[in-house]
């Protein structure tokens, strides 16, 4: 099996969890946009290969059959931006991710930057395709000065690399991925990331933020906390994202890593089970 989400069960309940929280919060009801019917197809493979780390795993793990790993790739790679000045962009941020809004987090974020108004959030992603969302959260998206929504853009674009020079960071707490590809494509380009455990991408402190709650009130903390840091700190930090996923998320690791886990299956299971 080769899983390019999180097990659907872990998938589903997750952003049903979100969705509920949402109501509670604010007395709205919104579609699941993620929804996808559970399927068994770990437990009819012999192995299973998955594009995230951990988290991703341990969502397959109850099968007890052998995981293999293979990073995710990237469809584009970019210059580390030397001539960025981070003492400008340490308070502009960037939500980056396609659709299901309330699943990646965007509800919270949005949440949190309404009431920073020193710290400004650019929106990259299809929010007008998901009309509910955008009616419950038009203030926010279209009439708050420090958030600025962009809509859906081309990561191989001039504008995409304009937005991703003006900010420090990506800000992503998804509740269930396969492998985080949007917050790759953004440590690519140089930001800092600033993601939730579920968001499937290796972060250590040293180059990002690991959020453990995902609540509104850790957002803010933590955009306030990053935001105060010296600007050469910050410069560090985001090469250092950036060296990352150049070493561990390309075309060339991923066709590396494949081939190998592929040769491992074969080793281990063509005999026996008559793989060619």
């Amino acid at each position: 099996m080769y899983a390019d989400t999180a097990h659907i069960i872990f998938h589903n309940a997750a952003e049903c969890n979100r969705l509920y929280a949402l109501q509670q919060r604010r007395g709205i009801t919104l579609r699941n946009n993620r929804f996808e019917l559970p399927n068994k197809g770990v437990e009819y493979a012999d192995c299973t290969i998955v594009l995230g780390n951990e988290f991703t795993i341990n969502t397959f793990k109850y099968a007890r059959k052998p995981i293999y790993r293979v990073p995710i790739s990237t469809t584009e790679i970019y210059p580390f931006p030397e001539e960025k000045d981070f003492a400008t962009c340490c308070q502009r941020f960037l939500w980056f991710g396609s659709n299901g809004a309330v699943h990646k987090g965007l509800d919270l974020v949005l949440e949190a930057f309404a009431e920073m108004p020193d710290c400004h959030l650019t929106i990259c992603g299809p929010v007008s395709k998901e009309l509910d969302f955008e009616k419950a959260f038009y203030k926010e998206l279209y009439h708050t000065p420090n958030i600025h929504t962009y809509g859906w853009i081309d990561v191989s674009s001039s504008d995409f690399v304009k937005i991703a020079n003006s900010c420090l960071g990506i800000i992503y707490p998804s509740c269930s991925e396969g492998g985080g590809g949007c917050v790759i494509t953004c440590m690519h380009a140089g930001l800092i990331p600033i993601v939730t455990y579920e968001a499937s991408v290796d972060v250590r402190d040293d180059y990002g933020v690991i959020l453990k709650e995902a609540s509104i009130a850790e957002i803010k903390k933590e955009i306030q906390k990053i935001s105060s840091l010296p600007p050469a700190d910050l410069k560090a930090m985001a090469r250092r994202s950036w060296e990352f996923v150049r070493a561990n998320h390309t075309r060339e690791k991923y066709s590396q890593e494949y081939r190998r886990v592929i040769t491992e299956i074969i080793d281990n299971f063509g005999k026996s089970k008559d793989l060619n």
